[in-house]
């Protein structure tokens, strides 16, 4: 723990909803008040894929690119694009064989933060599985596979909203639209993110 950890969050709405992913937000005030020594860098943008994030002639791309070249990191995490891991898991996998490749060669180690189902009624819920558990089980399972081919973590986030969503007597997990974290939906991502990468049990 004496040690500083630099590390690179890279994400969309799902990450900097509430502040979660910020240099000062939950993900870094969960592991401070752990007693880590963290120093946190965080690009993002809403509604935006992995592939972006790898483009030079995307503005967040180029600036990860050059992060990536100039700086070292212990730890960089990607998000994908909320339902692109099922909508098209080729572009999906590409994309996180292209950052394995660019973590090992910085030195950091690469880990993934899978997301959550759409809650029951987001209109478009359907086209990605039969229900919210269907969809972020299916979610689930992409994470795991590219995880499993190229021996990367996972962050399960979408499993731990799976376990606690049904049980009527929990908090909202999800924002009023439906897909977007709620305060306690991200600091629960902030949890399972410390907790798979750091051993950091919740309090």
């Amino acid at each position: 723990k004496t040690k500083k950890y630099n590390v690179l969050m890279i994400g969309n709405s799902f990450s900097y909803y509430n502040d979660m992913i910020y240099p000062k937000g939950i993900f870094y005030n969960v592991l401070t008040e752990a007693g880590y020594k963290i120093n946190s860098t965080a690009i993002y943008e809403g509604g935006h894929y992995l592939h972006e994030f790898l483009s030079p002639g995307d503005a967040k791309g180029a600036q990860v690119l050059q992060l990536l070249k100039a700086k070292k990191y212990d730890i960089v995490v990607i998000q994908e694009q909320s339902s692109n891991a099922i909508a098209k898991p080729a572009d999906f996998y590409d994309s996180v064989r292209k950052f394995k490749d660019l973590t090992d060669t910085n030195g950091a180690e690469l880990w993934l933060y899978a997301t959550w189902g759409y809650k029951a009624g987001k209109s478009n819920l359907t086209q990605f599985g039969k229900n919210t558990a269907d969809m972020e089980m299916k979610l689930r399972a992409a994470y795991q596979a590219i995880g499993t081919e190229l021996g990367i973590g996972v962050a399960n986030v979408g499993a731990a909203f799976s376990e606690i969503y049904p049980a009527s007597s929990t908090p909202n997990l999800y924002n009023s639209d439906l897909f977007h974290p709620s305060l306690e939906g991200s600091t629960l991502a902030a949890y399972v993110l410390a907790g798979s990468i750091f051993g950091v049990d919740h309090a």
